[in-house]
């Protein structure tokens, strides 16, 4: 006899949310998702021997839980 879903799993094959209220993500998808963070290093076109300055994507809230969890991203 195969295995009942739990409410919690019907509620988020609805919703396609988790209990957090991140969007249900496959593997693949949290990948995608992930690499979408970039972190340049930029400098002045007329300028190439000057300051040079960063900039960075800020981390979506899913991606954010994602580096929470493995420990590479301090806890909110």
């Amino acid at each position: 006899m195969p295995a009942k879903a739990s409410e919690s799993v019907k509620v988020k094959r609805v919703e396609q949310r988790t209990e957090g209220g991140l969007p249900v993500q496959s593997w693949s998808g949290l990948l995608q998702s992930l690499r979408t963070i970039c972190r340049n290093t930029c400098r002045m076109k007329d300028d190439p021997q000057g300051p040079s300055f960063v900039v960075e994507m800020a981390a979506t809230d899913l991606q954010r839980r994602v580096f929470e969890l493995l420990g590479l991203y301090p806890a909110a």
